[in-house]
């Protein structure tokens, strides 16, 4: 039959909790490593000596602190603090020295990019740039001279007709003027015959014509090419003006041949002289050297034919030169359009005006001055230095709660607008730059201070205890009545009988929860002696033993084994009684388990119910986390909890 556990003498004190199990959830490191990781160590150490068999500790039940299993959340956090300050901020900069003759801005005015918002005294570079537009001018209309001579370096023909003469040959040096050839056109006739001044005032320009070749008796359809508007008296007294016809060569007919001619209902008023269409005499419009000539006098050519080149490398070297002047006196205006610019100074973005330091009238010097800064706030940002053993959790778009000093109770979402790469640091540490956008942010000015929590891990609606309620062994104190109300389990013996037969011990004498001090054989010991490995002496162990789960070597009763004073406790199920020494008397410790765990509290997912009572020890309340709570060690994440 199970029986509770006997009350513990004055002389013995609680345990000191340690460390949970390895396989409850470990409790996630903070970005901001704490300072007291050692001194929990330390505490922890001081108070296992303290408390070991045969020290005086707390009075049983004394000064116990109770606490209530409520339900509420558990959130594991990633914190950090940073300083917000705009999206984008520019500074309006003057490059140049002057006075500000106006300016268009205040505090607080919202601006356009390219938005004019001072204008500085540019008179000086205005008088620069004027002089530049002249000198680009003179050089471009001397660049044009030079690339006409250069394209005159290429004689082409005028019209297409025959080369009556040719003056060149292969290698001749001709200067500027030089007759090169004559050219005629005999595929094309004219001839200006007389009409009486009546008779060509009814004519007209492009007007059919037929044209009567008298020496061969031919006809030919032409047209008027020219009807002047004067008119000439005849040796035979008759009034007449001269009318123009043009026509194409029959055939083999030569300047000088005799023609007449009918135009509309007109007929002309003596006879013509025909000539060839067009003469022209080609000259060198460049000097050089005649290269390419492949005619000869008599070839025929087309118009536009080349027919020849002359070289000039003088003037293909000065064409390069001036061609690089010109580009030289381009970029000298240019360079003063821009010099220009710094005097008209303008936003460089969409945004607000956050500060203006220069107005109207204010003189400038040539050092870099920052007359305004203008910001986009249409959202704020700020970064966070993330911890490396951290960072791996985090992700782009990944909410943030944001909160700020100067605005006690608000909370601000954020979103993680990236993620650095490259991280700094020291001493062991490295720690990675987070940007967190904040889209809404009413009432927070650049350049507050703010604190943000990134959740990584949560329980929602759970059972949850103190962190400082659950010690080592994920194992509670409660009252031996909650024990009884809860159905607490006691702790099953390992032989046949239910006895707990320990190594060495008389058979049937296993000790049980409850058992007078003393009993159970122990090994090293007569029957009942209870002698136990690491007694300096080696002796039994003293006179009424340690109740509740003797020290015992091989036993199973309480799932514990005692070796100098420290204890290990074998896995029970959450809602058993663990048997430990030195619990006050009246209470009695009972196995839980455990979930995700912050800085205030611990999930329960086994072995207690809502509303059931839980105490704390004097050395818990007094060492925190650090030394009731589990330890969960010096890295534990800020965190906060929600809930009852």
């Amino acid at each position: 039959m199970n029986q509770t556990q006997a009350p513990s003498t004055a002389a013995e004190a609680p345990p000191a909790p340690i460390e949970r199990r390895e396989d409850a959830k470990p409790r996630q490191r903070k970005s901001k490593r704490k300072t007291y990781l050692v001194l929990g160590a330390a505490a922890l150490l001081v108070a296992v000596w303290l408390l070991r068999p045969g020290r005086g500790g707390t009075a049983p039940g004394a000064d116990l602190t109770p606490t209530t299993v409520t339900r509420g959340d558990v959130q594991s956090l990633i914190s950090s603090s940073g300083t917000v300050k705009p999206i984008e901020q520019y500074d309006v900069v003057s490059l140049v020295s002057g006075e500000i003759l106006a300016d268009y801005l205040t505090v607080g005015d919202e601006v356009s990019k390219d938005q004019l918002l001072y204008v500085l005294d540019s008179e000086n570079v205005e008088n620069n740039i004027r002089k530049a537009e002249l000198a680009l001018q003179q050089q471009e209309l001397s660049y044009q001279r030079v690339q006409e001579s250069v394209g005159n370096l290429t004689v082409g023909m005028p019209i297409s007709g025959t080369l009556t003469a040719l003056y060149v040959k292969e290698g001749d040096s001709v200067n500027t003027g030089a007759k090169i050839c004559d050219i005629v056109d005999q595929d094309r006739l004219t001839v200006k015959l007389p009409f009486h001044e009546s008779d060509a005032a009814n004519l007209f320009v492009g007007q059919p014509a037929l044209v009567y070749l008298e020496d061969s008796g031919e006809q030919c359809q032409g047209s008027v090419t020219e009807r002047p508007s004067g008119s000439t008296v005849t040796a035979a007294g008759n009034i007449v003006t001269h009318v123009t016809l043009s026509f194409d060569n029959p055939g083999a007919v030569i300047e000088g041949s005799s023609a007449t001619a009918i135009v509309g209902d007109y007929a002309c008023a003596g006879a013509g002289r025909v000539e060839f269409g067009r003469t022209e005499t080609v000259t060198a419009k460049s000097a050089g050297e005649v290269t390419g000539l492949g005619k000869v006098q008599g070839d025929r050519v087309s118009a536009g034919e080349v027919l020849l080149s002359l070289d000039n490398r003088s003037l293909l070297l000065d064409s390069q030169s001036g061609a690089l002047s010109l580009e030289d006196r381009r970029l000298s205006l240019n360079d003063s359009y821009r010099i220009l610019d710094n005097y008209n100074l303008k936003s460089p973005i969409n945004g607000t005006v956050i500060s203006k330091s220069y107005k109207a009238g204010d003189k400038l010097d040539a050092n870099r001055t920052t007359l305004a800064v203008v910001a986009d706030m249409s959202r704020l940002i700020f970064t966070m230095n993330i911890d490396e053993l951290d960072v791996k959790n985090l992700r782009e778009g990944q909410q943030v709660q944001v909160t700020a000093d100067a605005m006690e109770g608000v909370t601000f979402t954020g979103l993680i607008d990236s993620i650095g790469i490259i991280g700094s640091g020291g001493a062991g540490v490295t720690y990675y730059p987070v940007d967190v956008i904040i889209a809404q942010y009413e009432g927070l000015l650049p350049g507050m201070n703010v604190n943000a929590d990134i959740v990584i891990d949560q329980a929602r609606d759970v059972l949850r205890l103190p962190v400082a309620a659950v010690s080592r062994g994920d194992v509670v104190l409660i009252s031996q009545e909650e024990a009884d109300r809860l159905g607490a389990a006691y702790p099953a013996a390992d032989d046949a009988a239910g006895n707990g037969a320990q190594q060495g011990g008389a058979a049937g004498n296993g000790a049980q929860p409850g058992d007078t001090p003393g009993n159970g054989a122990q090994q090293g010991s007569a029957a009942g002696n209870g002698a136990q490995p690491g007694d300096t002496s080696g002796n039994a162990a003293p006179q009424g033993g340690s109740p509740n789960g003797r020290t015992q070597q091989g036993g199973t009763a309480g799932g514990r084994v005692q070796t100098g004073g420290l204890s290990t406790f074998a896995v029970q199920a959450p809602g058993t009684l663990v048997e430990r020494a030195g619990n006050p008397e009246g209470y009695v410790w009972l196995k839980v388990e455990t979930g995700l765990a912050d800085d205030n509290f611990i999930e329960i997912r086994a072995g207690l119910d809502e509303g059931a009572t839980v105490y704390i020890q004097p050395t818990a309340v007094g060492a925190g986390n650090f030394f009731m709570g589990g330890m969960p060690g010096g890295n534990v994440r800020t965190t906060v909890t929600r809930g009852g």
